[in-house]
C-alpha cells in the first residue's frame, strides 16, 4: 500500500488505515502517476511490438523468393513468341517499380540490427532485380 497524506487535514496515515486517524476522512488510494518518460515508453510499447518486425522481415523474404521464382520461370519461357513481348515489357517495368517498395518496408523496422539486415537484403534485391529486368527489357526493344 502506498503512503499518502489525508486530503483534508494533510495528516500522515497509519499503515493499512482506510480512515484518517485525526479527522476521520475516508482515505482514497491514489496511484502515483508515472513520469512522462515512462508514459511515452509505455505508449510506444503498446502501439509497437516486436511481432511487426518479424512480419515485415517475413514479407521481404517471401517477396524475394517470389522474385527469384518469377525470374526462373521467365527464363524458361521461349523468347521467340511475339505475343509474350508486351507481357515481358510490362512485367519488367512493374517489377522495377515494385522493387522500390522494399526500401519503404525495410525502413519501417524499428530494431536496429534487423533494420540493417532488411535494408541490405532490400538493396541487394533491388539491384539484382533491376539489372535482370532492364537487361530483359532492352533485349526486346532492339
Amino acid at each position: 500500500m502506498n503512503k499518502y497524506n489525508c486530503p483534508k487535514c494533510n495528516a500522515e496515515p497509519i499503515d493499512g488505515a482506510n480512515f484518517c486517524h485525526e479527522c476521520g476522512c475516508v482515505l482514497e488510494q491514489h496511484v502515483a502517476q508515472p513520469d512522462l518518460e515512462y508514459q511515452e515508453s509505455y505508449a510506444v510499447s503498446i502501439n509497437y511490438t516486436d511481432k511487426y518486425d518479424k512480419y515485415l522481415f517475413v514479407y521481404i523474404v517471401i517477396q524475394a523468393l517470389t522474385i527469384l521464382i518469377d525470374l526462373a520461370l521467365r527464363n524458361m519461357l521461349p523468347n521467340t513468341n511475339e505475343y509474350l513481348e508486351p507481357y515481358i515489357k510490362l512485367t519488367g517495368i512493374m517489377f522495377i517499380i515494385d522493387s522500390m517498395a522494399f526500401l519503404f518496408i525495410a525502413f519501417a523496422v524499428n530494431k536496429k540490427r534487423l533494420r540493417i539486415l532488411c535494408i541490405l537484403l532490400s538493396v541487394f534485391l533491388i539491384l539484382k532485380w533491376n539489372y535482370d529486368n532492364i537487361e530483359y527489357i532492352i533485349k526486346y526493344l532492339y
